[in-house]
């Protein structure tokens, strides 16, 4: 999983109705990995609601995060907390969120990067053409006018 045992794949990404990436073909999840995100997920809404105080904002806390005991990283899932009967999340699975959440920063940035990209190849194709139509009205011009300079010497042009 790691960057070093990475292989080129064709991935496409796509936004969901909340900004979200999402990947829409190209990478194969396992279904116990799935559950666990769902899971995850879960308790994450669970842990947010409004009687509970709000958790440190995923940016407040330090790069690496807090690291905690030796002994919490070995114990497996935390016991209750005090405020009531909910599971907190393991180290590990800390640390899989945080990556997690960094990978989506990165996805996000890269997909800004190239809607950023696309839109300036349409906005400089978009010029070209206004020039290029530019450039065939002014020699229609000239022609119309170069055709009423041979049909009668004594015509009058006007121009509008």
């Amino acid at each position: 999983m790691g960057g070093s045992e990475s292989t080129g794949r064709k991935v496409s990404f796509g936004l969901d109705e909340e900004d979200r990436v999402q990947v829409l073909r190209g990478l194969r999840l396992t279904d116990d990995l799935v559950n666990r995100m769902k899971e995850s997920s879960a308790q994450r809404a669970q842990n947010l609601s409004p009687t509970s105080p709000s958790p440190p904002s995923p940016s407040s806390i330090p790069r690496g995060g807090p690291v905690p005991s030796e002994s919490a990283k070995t114990e497996g899932p935390r016991g209750p907390s005090s405020g009531g009967s909910k599971q907190m999340p393991t180290y590990a699975e800390d640390e899989l969120y945080r990556r997690y959440e960094r990978e989506q920063a990165i996805i996000q940035e890269e997909l800004a990067r190239i809607t950023k990209r696309e839109h300036e190849t349409a906005q400089e194709r978009y010029r070209s053409a206004i020039l290029r139509e530019k450039n065939y009205t002014n020699q229609e011009r000239q022609r119309a006018e170069h055709l009423v300079s041979f049909s009668s010497p004594n015509a009058v042009f006007v121009s509008i």
